[in-house]
């Protein structure tokens, strides 16, 4: 078993909601690769092209409050917080914090249909899918 300070390749499986906002946070904190597994090329698309979008909103206030208008918690937060105190809040750990671009960070990002690829140098493994027993015994 691996130390969790030695983990440095993650894979998720499952790029919804829940496994992209994973791999996004996984990003973000630095892990050197971050492999992305599901269904089909075009939901890893997707999948890809939320977290990007997601990534790309900490970079301006602009952004950001375009990001959250439909974001009911996101709002509320805001009320007590300014764009600058939750951007530093992302910025004082992991990948932002050296100044990475976003590109950098995206590169980082392998997504991969075929599950043994995905998994096969990952140092830790996270599945999330739905709770649909057809697909999880695919898994």
């Amino acid at each position: 078993m691996r130390e969790l300070d030695n983990i440095n390749n993650v894979a998720i499986i499952g790029s919804g909601i829940m496994g992209s906002g994973i791999a996004q946070i996984a990003l973000l904190s630095g892990y050197q690769k971050v492999a992305l597994s599901d269904l089909s090329e075009k939901i890893l698309k997707k999948a890809r092209e939320l977290i990007q979008f997601r990534i790309q909103s900490l970079d301006t206030e602009e952004k950001f409050s375009e990001f959250i208008s439909n974001d009911y918690f996101m709002q509320n937060v805001m009320k007590n917080s300014t764009f600058e105190e939750i951007k530093k809040s992302f910025t004082s750990v992991g990948i932002l914090a050296d100044d990475f671009t976003i590109d950098e960070i995206m590169d980082r990002l392998i997504c991969e249909v075929n599950l043994k690829k995905a998994v096969s140098d990952s140092d830790f493994i996270i599945e999330a899918v739905p709770e649909n027993l057809d697909l999880r015994s695919c898994t």
